[in-house]
């Protein structure tokens, strides 16, 4: 048992805060679930949790839909005391709980690593402040122990409908939230904040076991739900969520989609495929489409990967396993592989095989193709640099990198031959000739190793 929790748990107890049971809390979070008898038609949205349970799917997360009628039993029979449940503060429309089917948010969800009994007594304080205060915090309705850290429930009072724009500002409204509770050597012992987690993100469940720790979940009534313009209050203008601005404003009309987006307009207008474009790299000149899987499949082995993004690390993995058309079984094999790498990686939470396997789980999800190379570095924390072509071709770009490195080297074969230039000559002639260009734009000119030119880059 971690010596935070320990600590947190005497701290609730003193200050007299009101413990809430599992069913209780759940029953108060989504007070909207609708019967099991109604499943015919999917009236209105439900929370959706996942756990594991042997007898059912072995070792794979099982869905289940919190109907108001069967929760109190199926809160017995697979959520207390099951050390692998997730759920997060969203309710979905019908049996799956996948992003597009995200139409109601009823709690924004913050987890703040590292809180022991000073960091949750500054936290306090500071949630005292008035919201014109500079470190000033809300209030959540409910504070989980989770084992070494706290997860914060921001309950609304009255649920968000998550339109399109609607979900990208709460997105964004949760990493500035977070980014202002998590304060190192302040709220946290954490020094790098973990800001990545999507308003979709599952948490272990209250009543639930954290098994790293043998810890239960428990969760504490610390106030009352808040509306979003209170929640507004704390972040700054261009931070606050609108709810009037469901959607983001296109000046576009049809008939310029139809002349700049023409098979766009063919595919979704005339068509009526909405269906996810998918990225056909094998179809590009010289390349079999697993190039770039392989490539994200050796970063397991990049120093820069650190222990807390070993699970987004696997994410973005099957996201490239569906855009490079890389099948299950291979990425199934893949994971269990960099598994392995993964799981000795120091952290203070241990890496479990759920982790690999809700990984895998994301492959089916036909949107992950659309994870793009910012969110790959922002989720993994691999600086990943862009590809500057400057409106060249790839085919176009290549040889003009290939004519630099020429010139760079005499049109000689700079590879072979006593005498040749040492690799930092190499690196600094090219950024001495290439004042513009990238580490990446380097690698394709001159062939060395991407560590070798990281090594001299920053002399140039």
């Amino acid at each position: 048992m971690h010596q935070n929790y320990i600590d947190c748990l005497n701290y609730f107890e003193r200050a007299g805060y009101e413990e809430i049971n599992g069913f209780d809390f759940y029953c108060d979070l989504f007070p909207d679930n609708q019967n099991h008898g109604e499943t015919s038609q999917y009236l209105r949205p439900n929370a959706i949790y996942l756990f594991h349970d042997e007898r059912l799917h072995g070792t794979k997360y099982n869905r289940r839909i919190m109907f108001a009628d069967t929760w109190e039993n199926d809160y017995l029979e697979y959520v207390e005391g099951n050390p692998d449940t997730l759920c997060s503060g969203i309710a979905y429309l019908g049996r799956a709980n996948k992003k597009e089917r995200a139409v109601k948010a009823y709690a924004l969800i913050i987890d703040l690593d590292g809180v022991g009994e000073g960091e949750l007594d500054r936290f306090f304080q500071r949630c005292a402040f008035k919201h014109t205060e500079l470190w000033s915090f809300p209030t959540p309705a409910y504070i989980a122990l989770s084992g070494s850290g706290i997860h914060l429930y921001y309950v609304y009072d009255k649920p968000i409908n998550l339109y399109p724009n609607i979900k990208d500002q709460l997105n964004r409204y949760k990493k500035a939230l977070t980014r202002k509770v998590w304060d190192y050597g302040s709220t946290s012992t954490e020094e790098k904040v973990q800001c990545n987690q999507s308003i979709y993100q599952g948490f272990r469940m209250v009543g639930s076991i954290n098994k790293s720790y043998g810890t239960e979940i428990k969760a504490f009534r610390t106030s009352e739900k808040l509306s979003l313009a209170e929640l507004n209050l704390y972040v700054k203008e261009e931070l606050k969520v609108d709810l009037e601005a469901q959607y983001a404003p296109s000046t576009m009309t049809l008939e310029e989609a139809k002349e700049k987006y023409n098979d766009w307009y063919c595919k979704v207008i005339i068509n009526g495929d909405y269906s996810v474009n998918r990225w056909k790299i094998e179809n590009q000149k010289g390349h079999k489409g697993d190039e770039l899987y392989n490539w994200w499949v050796r970063q397991v082995d990049n120093e820069e990967l650190t222990g807390g993004h070993r699970y987004y690390y696997m994410y973005c993995l099957a996201s490239y396993a569906r855009k490079c058309n890389i099948q299950k079984t291979r990425l199934e094999e893949d994971l269990k592989m960099v598994f392995e790498k993964l799981k000795v990686m120091p952290h203070k939470n241990k890496l479990e095989k759920f982790d690999m396997e809700a990984a895998l789980q994301a492959y089916d999800d036909e949107r992950i193709v659309l994870l793009r190379r910012e969110s790959v570095s922002l989720l993994s924390g691999l600086p990943i640099s862009e590809n500057r072509r400057n409106g060249r071709k790839q085919a176009e770009h290549v040889k003009l990198m290939n004519f630099v490195r020429d010139e760079i080297n005499g049109n000689k074969n700079w590879r072979e031959g006593n005498g040749r230039k040492s690799k930092q000559e190499i690196v600094l002639d090219f950024c001495r000739d290439n004042p513009e260009a990238t580490k990446a734009d380097c690698h394709r000119a001159t062939g060395l190793d991407p560590k070798t030119i990281r090594k001299w880059w920053e002399q140039r």
